[in-house]
């Protein structure tokens, strides 16, 4: 509340080595959404400066809140879905992120996509069908689409395109 507030007692915004050291403790308390608040009263002031600390430790806890554990209006609560939006709100205003940030976001979307997408067939090889005329095409393409419940669902290419926005900014 004291970030939030400074303006009716502080005539300059605390130093952001404050806010950051705030952050980090609120982190290591598992107070996530603290940390969320606190990195959304900073961005909304004009008057701090924006940096890469603010993102790195702001996505971190979003990456680590459990499933459903976010009560954001963007994504119904989605860890990884919070934190791909600090990542392009990141991108928006021009803030370079460290690498090893987005390398985590890119790791946890595509966990995250490997647990929801469909596993692919046993053999690892895809599914042969016979044309009329003796040709050899893979199911997938035979009949204008999938079979039966191999199709990834929005969820994961939702993920998938996380990952590749966070591999873009590589």
């Amino acid at each position: 509340e004291l970030i939030k507030l400074y303006g009716s007692w502080l005539q300059k915004p605390p130093d952001t080595a404050l806010i950051y050291g705030v952050m980090g403790h609120f982190l290591d308390a598992d107070e996530y959404l603290v940390v969320r608040e606190i990195a959304q009263a900073v961005r909304e002031d004009w008057r701090i400066p924006v940096e890469p600390p603010l993102y790195a430790l702001s996505m971190e806890a979003m990456l680590r809140l459990p499933a459903g554990g976010g009560e954001g209006e963007n994504g119904g609560g989605d860890p990884i879905v919070e934190a791909a939006t600090l990542h392009a709100d990141a991108r928006a205003v021009g803030v370079r992120l460290p690498a090893p940030l987005h390398v985590r976001l890119l790791d946890a979307s595509l966990e995250a996509f490997g647990a929801v997408a469909p596993s692919p067939p046993q053999g690892g090889e895809p599914e042969v069908q016979q044309e009329q005329d003796g040709a050899e095409e893979p199911a997938s393409a035979a009949g204008g689409g999938s079979s039966g419940g191999d199709e990834v669902s929005p969820e994961a290419l939702a993920y998938l395109k996380v990952a590749l926005q966070a591999a873009e900014g590589l």
